[in-house]
């Protein structure tokens, strides 16, 4: 008669049936359980850094935006209806004609920047830009 001899768990030293890398059905679950949570916080940790370089890239995208804004000096318009823009910067009055999703590689590109109001600005992300908005981004992506 051939005699089998069990293998022991990695953890205890008792004999049961093994699932896998050394361990008993039990221990091999909560090493399971240890696998996933190491691997949901590398995920968590690349994420975090993701988020991080997006915050510092949108906040140069800003700086830039507001020094070309202030190259207007004190008074601006806005260039689709000539109506007054307001004296504080905000990046509502700076509009990207193309897409900086679409075309990431144009987002700092002046020539892709337009002043405009709130008004215009939201008529154009509607899909229904005034003329002279229009005219501008058809210019500009003759350019690209």
């Amino acid at each position: 008669m051939i005699s089998k001899t069990k293998k022991k768990c990695k953890v205890d030293e008792y004999s049961s049936p093994l699932w896998g890398k050394g361990f008993c059905s039990f221990h091999y679950k909560i090493e399971k359980v240890k696998e996933n949570k190491g691997l949901k916080k590398t995920v968590n940790v690349i994420s975090i850094e993701k988020k991080k370089i997006k915050t510092e890239n949108t906040k140069k995208l800003h700086e830039f935006m507001k020094e070309w804004w202030e190259s207007f000096g004190k008074y601006k318009k806005c260039m689709a209806c000539s109506k007054l823009l307001p004296i504080d910067f905000s990046t509502i009055n700076v509009d990207h004609l193309v897409s900086k999703k679409v075309y990431p590689q144009f987002a700092f590109d002046v020539n892709n920047f337009y002043l405009c109001c709130t008004d215009c600005h939201h008529a154009k992300e509607l899909g229904f830009p005034k003329e002279h908005h229009k005219q501008a981004i058809i210019n500009f992506k003759k350019t690209i």
